[in-house]
């Protein structure tokens, strides 16, 4: 089999990119060289072979400038320019870009080599909580520019089926952007847990965890407040995470005089994070329909609940409602409803029995939602591109 050049460009420091990896480990499979360009962080390696992939990270001189958006826009001229420079010279028979900033960047590297080009879309990114802060030009610039690059790939990938309709039609593509959800593989064999014995909590307390950014409009404080006004007994919650609203959390669980029974940690790397979920009981994903993004999200966490076989309770957006009880995993409630909220989870967790069921349901439901079925679609859309 004819060995091919893929190069991946992520604008991240690529350290806890569950996703990425997976494909990476998935294309490896049909005899891929792959390279990995992404940015430099401190205390991280600039060049990094591994046995699947390759990783060239790319340190910024214009890092040490201020936030502002002027500034960003310089930062990111000087990675466009840089890694075109070196992306050209490499040669890649395939480039796949991931999310909008990498786009703009892969079709140039595309443009210029002439290899296939992929743009692999991990949420909807012309109504996203990062655009939304964005001036009103740019705004109205960026879906011009994600849809002229679009248009000229070879294949488009999307994160769910809403997503998948929204893109074929806002972006005006020529076939439909290919579904590869953020599904985990399936766990083995089961870990050995983690939570209750890093928070000193007894086996026979009924555990709530909340997994993933620590931000506002991802609906912690709403839990917190529903929490506060119901007092259960012999129940902890746990948000596991890192974010901008972290101190603000902190503080709003010293305000409720909650530090006996919410709590949290800081995030923990993917390799060990199942040890850290299977020992829950039941998953929360109160995210608030602040955008279009994150209505028809479908983040990796629902899924890494299910595979930790957690019941689970969400507000309902309109992918994660669709799951929840297409697969009878748990229960959903009106988002941004705080009544709603203190109603539907004062009866989940008065309901053990209820929870057991929406357990083991998650846990046959993993059989089906796995990473094994899930990159076939990727596996296919790589090998016509061949």
């Amino acid at each position: 089999m004819d060995t091919k050049k893929v190069l991946h460009i992520v604008l991240n420091s690529f350290q806890h990119d569950s996703r990425v990896l997976r494909e990476i480990s998935a294309l490896h499979e049909l005899n891929m060289r792959q390279l990995v360009f992404c940015l430099y962080d401190k205390g991280l390696k600039r060049h990094e072979t591994l046995p699947d992939h390759r990783i060239r990270r790319f340190r910024l001189y214009t890092k040490i400038l201020p936030k502002m958006l002027a500034f960003q826009l310089i930062k990111y001229a000087e990675c466009f320019l840089r890694m075109i420079w070196v992306g050209c010279r490499r040669k890649p028979h395939i480039v796949h870009a991931h999310d909008l900033h990498g786009l703009v960047i892969g079709w140039f590297i595309a443009f210029c080599s002439g290899a296939h080009l992929v743009y692999d879309s991990h949420e909807y990114w012309q109504d996203s909580a990062y655009t939304r802060k964005l001036p009103r030009w740019m705004q109205k610039i960026l879906p011009a520019i994600e849809g002229f690059c679009a248009r000229r790939c070879d294949a488009v990938i999307a994160v769910s089926d809403s997503i998948v309709d929204l893109m074929h039609e806002r972006l005006r593509l020529p076939h439909r952007p290919t579904l590869l959800r953020n599904i985990p593989k399936l766990q083995q064999d089961r870990p050995e847990l983690a939570l209750r014995r890093r928070l000193n909590i007894s086996q026979d307390t009924l555990v709530l965890l909340y997994q993933g950014a620590l931000t506002r409009a991802r609906g912690l404080f709403l839990l917190i407040e529903a929490f506060a006004e119901l007092k259960p007994a012999n129940t902890a919650l746990v948000f596991l995470g890192n974010g901008a609203d972290v101190d603000r959390l902190h503080e709003t669980i010293a305000a409720r005089q909650l530090q006996d029974s919410v709590f949290h940690l800081p995030a923990v790397p993917p390799e060990i994070l199942f040890s850290y979920t299977a020992d829950a009981d039941i998953g929360v994903s109160p995210i608030q329909a602040t955008n279009l993004s994150y209505e028809y999200s479908l983040p990796n966490k629902i899924f890494e609940f299910i595979h930790a076989g957690l019941a689970i309770f969400a507000s309902d957006l309109t992918e994660i409602s669709f799951l929840i009880h297409n697969y009878n995993i748990g229960q959903t409630f009106k988002r941004d409803d705080r009544q709603d909220l203190v109603f539907k989870l004062r009866l989940l967790l008065e309901n053990p029995a209820l929870i057991d069921i929406y357990k083991n349901n998650s846990r046959q439901a993993a059989h089906i939602l796995n990473w094994d079925t899930e990159q076939e679609a990727l596996l296919h859309l790589y090998k016509h591109l061949r």
